[in-house]
């Protein structure tokens, strides 16, 4: 994997490309840690407890309709899904899930423009903040059948989730898999988002069972959006 430019990183939230108001993506992941040494014990021994995302997001004022104050200051205390990749292309990697939007805010100073930042955390109800990788890259969907993914992964009977951002248009979003890559491949479906109108946005998971190494999206409508996945 090539390293890449900051400049490359998008970022989509409840269906909605919020990528243009912002120019930091900060995510992180942390794990309470207790400790439980013991009379007798010559070092400290801990266990690790649960896991929780941390995520920063700021950048620049912008209160058009439909981007990101507008967004933002409606769903302020709420869950939303959350979503950003280091690039466009299948196969790049990125995070994302259920999150809550704890924290919105906006500062300026008189010697630059009115920037804002938003505060988001773990607990949301899908529960879910995983580590995903491009399967459709937010562009309009061809509506072609192609010959899918190849992950370079080894299957196992763990299954994958799916993430989904449709940002423009509307129709049905079903991610498929196949042993082999070719179009004409026999291609089982996995994950159905069902018929939707876009702004959505949508976790789904778990597919339980073997998956194979190749992946792909169908979709039936016209739209325009992104597409990832997470496998177990």
């Amino acid at each position: 994997m090539p390293k890449l430019h900051g400049r490359h990183t998008r970022v989509y939230m409840d269906g909605y490309d919020i990528s243009g108001d912002f120019n930091s993506f900060e995510p992180g992941y942390a794990a309470d840690v207790a400790e439980v040494s013991g009379f007798g014990a010559s070092v400290k021994s801990y266990v690790v407890g649960l896991a929780d995302p941390a995520i920063r997001v700021a950048g620049l004022f912008n209160d058009a309709a439909n981007k990101a104050h507008a967004i933002a200051t409606s769903r302020i205390g709420s869950e939303v899904m959350l979503n950003a990749t280091w690039g466009t292309d299948v196969g790049k990697y990125g995070v994302g899930g259920t999150v809550s939007l704890s924290e919105y805010s906006i500062s300026s100073g008189i010697g630059g423009p009115v920037s804002s930042a938003m505060s988001l955390s773990g607990g949301a109800g899908a529960g879910v903040f995983e580590f995903v990788r491009t399967l459709w890259g937010n562009v309009q969907f061809q509506g072609t059948a192609d010959a899918g993914f190849d992950t370079g992964e080894t299957p196992t009977n763990a299954g994958f989730s799916a993430h989904l951002q449709l940002i423009g248009g509307s129709g049905t979003a079903i991610v498929q898999s196949s042993t082999a890559a070719a179009a004409a491949s026999v291609w089982t479906d996995r994950i159905d988002f069902g018929s939707r109108v876009a702004p959505y946005a949508d976790y789904r998971g778990t597919y339980a069972g073997t998956v194979p190494q190749f992946l792909r999206v169908i979709f039936t409508g016209v739209g325009t959006g992104w597409l990832g996945y997470k496998r177990f």
